[in-house]
């Protein structure tokens, strides 16, 4: 397949998949700061806040890798990234340990079990989307 015929079957850079995948990133890291913001801290802090406190960073880290990665499409599509030392690196998602790991802690409350299984589907589904190849032969 040549380079323009290549082209022809990646996705538009506003296309609907990348921009509900941004909205809902965005509305996911709306409702986690609700969450942090409305949750009843324990006193004294103990195990059970450390554990809380690593899902929460999971769930942030997701989502700041899935935005990380959705604004780099828009700016390879933009062609903003031409010559950019590190594209490569900069427009790749998918494999984090940290992300892909799926919580199995008992005792966490069920608003953050949530939250938790809903950014694991938006990143499994972000990092399908970056290995299909129909981004961007650097976006994967």
């Amino acid at each position: 397949m040549e380079q323009s015929d290549r082209e022809q079957d990646l996705l538009p850079v506003s296309s609907a998949p990348l921009d509900r995948l941004l909205a809902e990133a965005l509305e996911l890291a709306e409702a986690t700061k609700l969450y942090l913001e409305t949750r009843v801290r324990p006193d004294p802090v103990g195990l059970e806040e450390l554990v809380h406190v690593r899902e929460v960073g999971r769930i942030t880290a997701r989502l700041g890798f899935i935005v990380a990665w959705l604004l780099a499409c828009k700016a390879e599509h933009a062609g903003e990234l031409e010559g950019f030392p590190g594209r490569e690196e900069l427009c790749r998602l998918g494999g984090d340990p940290t992300c892909l790991e799926e919580a199995v802690v008992m005792g966490i409350p069920p608003a953050l079990r949530t939250l938790l299984h809903r950014s694991a589907a938006l990143y499994g589904r972000a990092t399908r989307l970056a290995t299909s190849g129909m981004i961007s032969p650097t976006l994967h």
